[in-house]
């Protein structure tokens, strides 16, 4: 991500640019995306370090509280499919809904497929990745 200068990331401003423009109410982050940060990040979701997720959750839980607080916000962690969740062993999204300690809905499903990582962004942003669970 590329700061901008402005309260509003780069990501965020290419969201709005696209057929999902107004839906994104709020976006934070903890952390900047930076090589340490990517490497860390690596390292616990991908090679299979859960402990690491640890080092993230004070500060992950106070960052939410600050800026979701209101009751009126669930937390919707993305899913694995069950392929990816026997190669991780966990889920990280999963992980950090749990810091939260906020009440949590498991509505989506997720179809299994190329890996997201290895994926250019627009294919990302178009590909049909979840379903709805009921």
């Amino acid at each position: 991500m590329k700061q901008t200068g402005s309260s509003i990331c780069s990501d965020c401003l290419e969201w709005e640019k696209t057929s999902y423009q107004g839906v994104l109410e709020k976006n934070v982050s903890l952390y900047s995306y930076e090589p340490f940060m990517q490497d860390y990040i690596a390292r616990w979701k991908y090679r299979g370090d859960y402990v690491l997720g640890k080092v993230f959750e004070v500060e992950f839980q106070k960052l939410y509280y600050q800026h979701f607080q209101d009751t009126k916000y669930e937390v919707v962690p993305i899913p694995l499919s069950a392929e990816r969740m026997a190669e991780r062993g966990f889920n990280q999204a999963g992980e950090l809904a749990a810091f939260t300690r906020a009440k949590r809905k498991d509505v989506l499903g997720r179809k299994h497929g190329e890996k997201q990582s290895k994926r250019s962004r627009l294919h990302r942003l178009t590909a049909e990745n979840f379903s709805i669970v009921s």
